[in-house]
């Protein structure tokens, strides 16, 4: 039996994926390398973290929000890299916990996604260099496991899916030189995966 699960405060709908009434979804401009804050963004708005109407007065933001956007627009156009997201999200540590990984990023997504987190990954082949939200997981369930075989994808590249709160997937397995199939809604492509950033609300919040 096949089965998707993505995390629980997301809903699709016609335009997209949203949380409350919050749209999730943010598209990249052909101009910017801001993937990484987009991603970012889009975490901070799964997890409660953020209000959309945060993000649409950005630069008139305070506090946490002001923080992040101090960091991500110094990349907004030249893309960052691990640390710099990592940067963006210090101002919220005490609502998230937020953790990089070099190696075994697919069992840190799977750990984080089963704890109603969400994962930053690092892709890329010979033609681009990307950041993408993975917001989800499906596979297929046995009467006595779950078997996941690809990660469900918000990927700030590409249009959102009507009625889907994902809009690409990253094949959980590799296959040969180690690649993995990424279907977008373009087609498909074969990808590395590099660093992974975990992000889950942090456990401070509940005590």
């Amino acid at each position: 039996m096949h089965f998707y699960r993505c995390h629980p405060s997301l809903q699709a709908t016609r335009r997209g994926p949203v949380v409350g009434f919050n749209s999730v979804h943010l598209h990249q401009s052909d101009l910017d390398g801001a993937c990484g804050a987009h991603c970012v963004s889009q975490a901070l708005l799964v997890l409660g973290v953020l209000k959309r109407q945060e993000l649409s007065e950005i630069s008139d933001a305070r506090g946490p929000a002001k923080s992040m956007w101090r960091v991500a627009k110094r990349k907004y156009f030249v893309g960052a890299g691990i640390g710099e997201l990592q940067s963006m999200l210090l101002p919220f540590d005490e609502e998230i916990e937020a953790r990089a990984y070099r190696k075994h990023g697919i069992v840190r997504t799977l750990d984080v996604l089963a704890e109603s987190g969400v994962a930053i990954l690092s892709i890329s082949n010979q033609r681009f260099n990307h950041w993408v939200l993975a917001i989800g997981v499906s596979g297929f369930k046995t009467d006595s496991d779950s078997l996941p075989s690809k990660l469900l994808i918000l990927d700030p590249g590409h249009n959102p899916v009507p009625l889907a709160p994902w809009n690409a997937t990253l094949k959980v397995q590799a296959g040969s030189q180690n690649r993995r199939a990424y279907e977008i809604p373009t087609g498909k492509v074969f990808v590395d995966l590099g660093s992974v950033l975990t992000i889950k609300r942090s456990t401070k919040m509940d005590r």
